[in-house]
Formats: C-alpha cells, structure tokens, sequence
C-alpha cells in the first residue's frame, strides 16, 4: 500500500508539472509563429482579421490527462497540411497552423474520431472559467464516489467483512450460497458500471481507432474480474469459488477517488488563470457604429 501512495504521489507531479509546461506552451504558442503567418490588422484594431491559413482555435472536450493532449496531437498532425500543433489540457483547446486548403470540419471530425468532442473557435471568458473550475465534472466525480463508498461498504461487509467476523455461514444460510453470490455479483456490477461509467467510456471511446490508454485497462481489467469470478462460481461452485468481486470494486473506487484529487489540485493551480479570465471578462468592450465601447459583463449572453 505505501508503493501505491508513492506511485500515487509521483503521477500527480508528473501531471502537475506536465499541466504547467503545457500552459506555458500555450501562452507561448503565437509568438513561436512565423510573422507571415499571423493575422494582419492595425495596431488599434482589438478585432483582428484571420488570414485563410491557420493558427485555427479549437474547442475540446473529453480530455482528462496528458496521454489524451497526446492523442489530439497526433491525431491532427495525421492530417495532410497541418504544420504544427499546442494542446492545452487545462484550457481545453487545440491551436492548429495549417495550409490554407485545410478544411476546418476535417479538422474537427478528426478529432472526434479520435474520442473527443471539439468545435470551431476560442470559448468566451465565462466559459474558460467553467473549463478552469471544472465544476461540472468535480460534482459527478464527488458524487460517484460517496456513492460508491457507500455500496462499497456494503459489499464488503457481505463478503470478506462477513467472513472475518465468522457470520459467512449465517449469510449462506439466510440467503443460499448462490443468493450471496448474487448479490455480490449485483453490487460489484453497481459500482463498477454505473458510478465507474466515465471509466468505460473513456476508455472505449478511443477503440476505434486502435488507441488505448489507462482507463481501457482498467475498464478491461474490471470485466475480465466480474467474469472470471462468475466463471468460478459456476464451476467450482458457490461456496469455494474465488472471485475478485471487491477487488474490481476498490479499483474503481480508488481510480475515482484519484481522479476527484487530480482536478481538485489542477482546480487550484488554475485559480490565477481563472482571476484573469474574470478580468477579461468585466473589462470586455464591443464595437457601436465603429466605436469601442466598454459594456458590463451582465451583458456576455445578451
């Protein structure tokens, strides 16, 4: 257990240091450009004109650590014409340079073919924010693992608990071999498919492509349990069988519990980014009949 706390603690520097360099890169990435590439506009023009060829800003979704940045990149760099790519995870966006004749959709379908959601251009200030906080999926996350725990608890009080404690042959006796089995079976499945469901769907969602990355192991790695135990119990009977019920159970439990801890430290390193973005946001201006003028940032969905 101490080597997993260790691994455990080693990975979310990797990921804190990885989330840093790829912010870095991000804010770097236009002044890397070549000058005859960028947009042409005056120096007192806030709304610059985009040439025909890129940089093009890309929206995404679905990304949750660096292998997925990794798999966008090299998913775009596929494409015929585009020169150079910067994923930024914690924005989740994409800055692409390409040939003019690089077709934005063709830009965009790859991507989702890879796994991933993206959308044509750069979000607003409020919506940077949301990505920023990942609110959204802080609350799924906090709610899937207090519901887990919960079912968890169960499940092992019915199985290793109940053995411990001597109560194994009162259980059998109230509900069968088999019903115990059962239950076991439904619990583990419970938690596993429902509360763990971004799991398989991350993990799956890149099959297609014959791209796999940790959560397809583990996704894979939880099924094969389930049926190796429900193998065992038709085999070697209810009573002896061997199953890895709450094994595949506490690694669902646990990659959650990660996965709540990593946003929640990638929440808080992102915070002077985000009082930045709030910034932007109440001090954004529009154009009336060629003029600048400031409006308040009540106005943004208006």
């Amino acid at each position: 257990m101490a080597c997993c706390y260790i691994a455990a603690s080693m990975i979310a520097f990797i990921i804190n240091t990885c989330d840093a360099l790829n912010v870095d890169i991000h804010l770097q990435y236009n002044e890397s450009l070549d000058p005859s590439k960028r947009s042409k506009h005056t120096d007192d023009d806030p709304f610059p004109l985009e040439e025909s060829a890129g940089p093009t800003i890309l929206s995404l979704g679905g990304m949750t650590c660096a292998a997925c940045t990794g798999n966008v990149e090299r998913a775009l760099l596929g494409l015929e014409g585009v020169q150079r790519v910067a994923v930024s995870l914690p924005f989740q966006e994409a800055k692409v340079v390409h040939d003019a004749d690089v077709s934005k959709d063709a830009m965009v379908s790859t991507i989702e073919d890879a796994g991933y959601e993206a959308k044509v251009g750069q979000r607003t200030p409020t919506q940077r924010i949301d990505v920023l906080q990942q609110a959204k999926d802080l609350d799924n996350l906090s709610k899937a693992f207090s519901a887990s725990s919960r079912v968890s608890t169960l499940l092992f009080a019915l199985g290793t608990g109940a053995d411990l404690v001597g109560w194994d042959g009162r259980l059998e006796r109230l509900l069968t071999p088999m019903g115990r089995q059962a239950i076991l079976l439904a619990l583990t499945s419970t938690i596993v498919y429902l509360y763990g469901a971004f799991i398989h769907k991350s993990g799956w969602g890149q099959m297609k492509n014959l791209v796999a990355n940790m959560n397809t192991l583990i996704s894979a790695s939880t099924t094969l349990g389930i049926l190796v135990s429900t193998v065992n119990i038709g085999v070697e009977g209810p009573r002896t069988a061997f199953t890895y019920f709450q094994t595949a159970a506490g690694l669902v439990l646990i990659v959650t519990a990660g996965r709540y801890l990593d946003l929640l430290t990638r929440r808080q390193a992102t915070n002077t980014s985000v009082g930045l973005y709030s910034l932007v946001q109440n001090t954004a201006s529009v154009r009336v009949l060629g003029q600048k003028v400031g409006r308040p940032a009540f106005f943004e969905n208006v």
